[in-house]
């Protein structure tokens, strides 16, 4: 059985073995299971996270259900979907350069907490959730290098109704009660990871993000104008210049299609945040 890699062999990063990945499926299903195929899809996602390096479907079929002649890459009988999330340290981040200077990204680098969803779910918070709210489950967690954490979760379908008001009003009360359990001085507030309880030396993260962010970054472009410049345009070849069907083609962009970016399940929307 083998692993379609994609985004520059990012999903290698994430991916388990034959054995670990029959492994966490049979404890997840509760009997024993041979995969025998393995599908990955990525989820689209608004790449704005620091630490979110890929997120993707990977449905895992049974061997049992396969019929004879199938290569491993055939669709086969589902027996269980993950949500696989490729967590990186700040250091790896593109978007790292965009930071004023030196100082303010090894500043950034050193304090973002890129691990803190791993760590929230590890410190027990879990148990404190009101009846009718829960975590999703954490299958496997693949430790590849000091700067990568690929998280197995549980697949959490998207609903396809819209909500209503009766299903707001539930999520506002679930969510008071879990606020009322979490009060300033409760005694549940020292289970939550170091980051939660310790503030940064410059104070709030608002403060952080307001300080290096708006008045170093994007403050200073406002008042040298740079951010109403407008984007270059590219020059087309004037008419009948001898131009091939491939050469007027080779430099267009087909615009992406309207929302495709923010399309895809909901679990990768609440865990990618």
């Amino acid at each position: 059985m083998s692993a379609p890699h994609q985004q520059g062999d990012t999903f290698g990063l994430a991916s388990l073995t034959p054995a670990q990945l029959a492994e966490i499926t049979s404890a997840a299903l509760g009997r024993a299971i041979r995969p025998a195929g393995m599908r990955v899809i990525p989820i689209p996602y608004d790449w704005g996270s620091p630490a979110t390096a890929g997120v993707w479907r990977v449905d895992v079929s049974d061997e049992s259900a396969q019929a004879p002649g199938q290569d491993d890459q055939a669709p086969g009988s589902l027996s269980y979907t993950y949500f696989v999330k490729l967590l990186r340290h700040p250091r790896r981040w593109p978007g790292l350069v965009h930071l004023p200077d030196q100082a303010s990204r090894d500043e950034f680098a050193g304090f973002f907490p890129w691990r803190f969803e791993l760590d929230m779910y590890e410190c027990g918070i879990g148990a404190v959730l009101p009846a009718g709210m829960r975590t999703p489950r954490l299958h496997h967690v693949r430790r590849t290098d000091e700067d990568h954490l690929g998280l197995w979760w549980e697949f959490v379908p998207e609903r396809p109704a819209s909500w209503d008001l009766a299903d707001y009003r539930r999520a506002a009360f679930l969510l008071a009660r879990l606020a009322a359990r979490r009060r300033e001085g409760a005694d549940v507030n020292q289970l939550l990871p170091p980051v939660s309880r310790q503030p940064h030396p410059s104070g709030t993260s608002l403060r952080y993000f307001t300080e290096r962010r708006v008045l170093r970054g994007v403050l200073p472009a406002l008042r040298a104008g740079r951010i109403w410049d407008p984007p270059p345009r590219q020059r087309r070849p004037a008419p009948g210049r001898g131009h091939s069907v491939a050469g007027r083609h080779a430099g267009t962009r087909r615009p992406a299609a309207r929302g495709a970016r923010h399309a895809g399940p909901a679990a990768a929307d609440l865990r990618a945040r």
